[in-house]
């Protein structure tokens, strides 16, 4: 009999082969399995499992929730609606929400926020409309599974304990803090970050970074002064990198108009850019620089392999001592509007001139040549 189970393992598969049926391997295997099948499958689709059998349809409400709004095939004025029915109807786990269609309230957000937080929600993504600016509600503030965020067009919650102790990859984008003080309590609220991006943040002149975990920091300034003043917030002047062990990407993204930055710690610093004119003052280590000149020049970030500039056209005594802040570079990225290929004379010059080894990477010349070996 020992031998027969062996032989036969899945009786119901050797019985459907006897029979020249297809087997049902679907219908032997575990709720679980079956449960993350459903969780992998677009919305829509994993919707219309529940018309093949009763066990489908105990399922779905049971399978871990991938909730976005471009995926449901309803109309933008109902995703609301649809969303809400969705939350009411899952009982377990969340992994990811998206808002990227609908035009939810702050009591609809309020609402989904509760459902999440109890569902232990892993990610989070909100494109707001650039119309109006929405208030979190405080029950943002009570996620605690949460380990991506992107939050764009809204401004972040005044009031409460700020902890969310397992996020690691944080992106603010048009969005305003209620201080500068809220700002920072956000990021020491963060044990975990890794990554973080301020795209064009309000309410904070100055930010101090002070992290153990921060691996990667983006920062986009792009509006001028007058269009800050027509907003009616403060935008970010100046980063200050006190102290960041673990950073190894520092990006800046406008040539016309930037926060100063002074990284004054950060000893595994390997990718710096994009820097150009629009940044007003940039202190590195004891190196310092304003709109591009050099006012004290210094070899002390020996750990920056990737260099990355912005120029409006190309200057060789900007490149040349930015070359001599940085001995070990391996990657020079040179950003310049289209020109001809004299660009390619001036790189190379630069480089024979201070006897570095490194591979300059150009971008908008019209040479046809991307990397030029030095």
């Amino acid at each position: 009999m020992a031998d027969n189970a062996l032989a036969n393992p899945i009786p119901s598969v050797a019985a459907a082969h006897d029979d020249d049926e297809d087997p049902d391997l679907i219908s032997l295997l575990p709720d679980c399995i079956l449960a993350t099948i459903l969780s992998l499958l677009p919305l829509p689709a994993a919707g219309r499992t529940q018309i093949l059998s009763h066990r489908w349809r105990r399922l779905w409400p049971s399978a871990p929730l991938h909730l976005l709004d471009s995926h449901l095939p309803v109309p933008t004025s109902s995703l609301c609606v649809a969303m809400s029915r969705i939350l009411a109807s899952h009982c377990v786990s969340a992994v990811r929400f998206h808002i990227l269609l609908a035009r939810p309230s702050a009591s609809d957000l309020d609402s989904w926020f509760r459902s999440l937080a109890a569902k232990s929600l892993q990610e989070l993504v909100l494109r707001l409309p650039s119309d109006d600016t929405l208030r979190l509600p405080p029950s943002f503030l009570s996620f605690r599974s949460l380990s991506t965020a992107e939050l764009t067009n809204c401004r972040l919650p005044e009031d409460g304990e700020v902890y969310f102790p397992h996020l690691g990859e944080l992106t603010l984008r048009l969005a305003i803090a209620p201080s500068a003080a809220a700002l920072h309590g956000l990021l020491i609220g963060c044990p975990k970050l890794g990554s973080l991006s301020l795209d064009r943040v309000f309410g904070c002149r100055t930010l101090r970074v002070r992290s153990w975990s921060l691996r990667s920091l983006t920062v986009s300034v792009s509006l001028t002064p007058w269009r800050v003043q027509e907003r009616g917030a403060i935008e970010l002047e100046h980063l200050v990198v006190e102290d960041a062990p673990a950073l190894e990407r520092l990006l800046a993204h406008d040539i016309n108009w930037g926060p100063s930055i002074n990284v004054a710690r950060a000893p595994r610093l390997q990718m710096l850019g994009y820097l150009g004119i629009g940044i007003p003052e940039l202190q590195l280590g004891s190196a310092l620089f304003r709109s591009m000149c050099a006012v004290r020049l210094a070899a002390d970030l020996r750990s920056v392999r990737t260099l990355a500039l912005e120029m409006s056209d190309p200057q060789l005594k900007f490149v040349a001592d930015f070359l001599m802040c940085f001995p070990c570079l391996e990657t020079l990225h040179v950003t310049v509007p289209e020109i001809d290929c004299l660009f390619i004379y001036l790189v190379k010059a630069c480089a024979h001139e201070f006897c570095y080894c490194c591979v300059a990477v150009s971008h908008g010349y019209s040479s046809g040549h991307e990397n030029i070996e030095l």
